[in-house]
């Protein structure tokens, strides 16, 4: 091995136990003191990008993605060419995918609290559950997913058909850590609504179908949302301000999770073990989470709701797809 692959080689792996550290911190410890790692993953990439042997990797992603941006948009007679003989998701296979996405991200961190939310897009894929890879001067190829990926939502392709058919999602709020691997980068594609055409290159989708498969999730959507007790601290609105669907509580709803976010901090600081021994253990798609039980039955049936939600946004595309 060269002196060049040995030093990326090390940065990568450096990288990953970053990331492995944020991930454990976020566990053991809380959100918080992920954040520390997160962090520092970043800083190192970014060091990666600046002085690193090998920013010809880096060239590909960035060369990829711009390609990506280029793509002229898909019309909606292309787009049923391209996945009208893909077989529709069944009704099990829709609301297991929203009980995915839900759990697919840290959502609780990385989305906003509160109504309106941000933007998803949900639609037909040819190549879902599959790996995007960049080439040399930007080109896309799509693989199978033998085995699970970095990531714990990178299930392997026959697994994620099996569950899932052909659903996929995309969301622009979706958190990122990018791994420059020497030779091959696996790219995300989930941050933008579009597909690859019959030449591997990604194509935005038609409007009628970003439109139809457009939803906006907030922070509840995920189960662990009951484990992160700053919901009164990510605005400066007051409760009677925040516009929480009247369906799942209404602005009731928020001054309560003011309240219970208030009284975890104060049950954490004061009596750790007292609040584990209370706490409720979820089961997730990917393990298990430890919540607090006030702060999960006012934030589950928001969470319910804006799985509904995405499930009617599936109906929408396919009944534009499949009629």
């Amino acid at each position: 091995m060269g002196k060049t692959a040995a030093t990326v080689g090390v940065l990568v792996v450096a990288n990953a136990v970053l990331v492995y550290l944020a991930l454990a911190a976020d566990h053991y410890v809380g959100p918080m003191a992920s954040y520390v790692f997160i962090g520092l993953a970043w800083l190192l990439y970014w060091a990666v990008r600046r002085y690193g042997p090998d920013r010809v990797v880096v060239w590909q992603l960035e060369a990829a993605r711009a390609r990506m941006r280029c793509g002229n948009p898909l019309t909606l007679d292309e787009y049923r060419h391209l996945v009208g003989a893909l077989p529709p998701p069944t009704a099990e296979q829709q609301r297991s995918f929203a009980e995915y996405v839900a759990e697919a991200h840290s959502w609780y961190k990385h989305l906003p609290p509160y109504p309106p939310g941000a933007p998803f897009t949900f639609f037909i894929d040819p190549f879902a559950g599959c790996d995007c890879v960049a080439g040399r001067g930007g080109r896309l190829r799509f693989v199978a997913r033998e085995a699970p990926g970095f990531h714990y939502s990178a299930i392997p392709t026959r697994r994620y058909r099996e569950r899932y058919g052909y659903l996929n999602f995309s969301s622009a709020e979706r958190p990122t850590v990018i791994l420059p691997i020497p030779g091959r980068m696996v790219m995300p594609t989930d941050d933008a609504a579009a597909v690859a055409d019959g030449e591997g290159r990604l194509r935005p989708l038609p409007r009628d179908v970003q439109e139809s498969g457009a939803v906006r999730l907030t922070a509840a959507v995920h189960p662990a949302g009951a484990r992160f007790p700053y919901w009164d601290r990510r605005t400066k609105l007051q409760p009677q301000d925040i516009a929480w669907p009247e369906e799942t509580g209404g602005c009731r709803v928020v001054e309560r999770l003011f309240e219970s976010s208030r009284a975890m901090r104060d049950h954490l600081k004061s009596d750790l073990e007292g609040w584990l021994r209370e706490s409720a253990v979820i089961t997730t798609e990917f393990g298990q989470e430890r919540v607090d039980p006030a702060l999960k039955e006012l934030l589950r049936p928001e969470r319910e709701r804006q799985q509904r939600e995405m499930v009617a946004a599936m109906r929408r595309v396919c009944a534009l797809i499949y009629g």
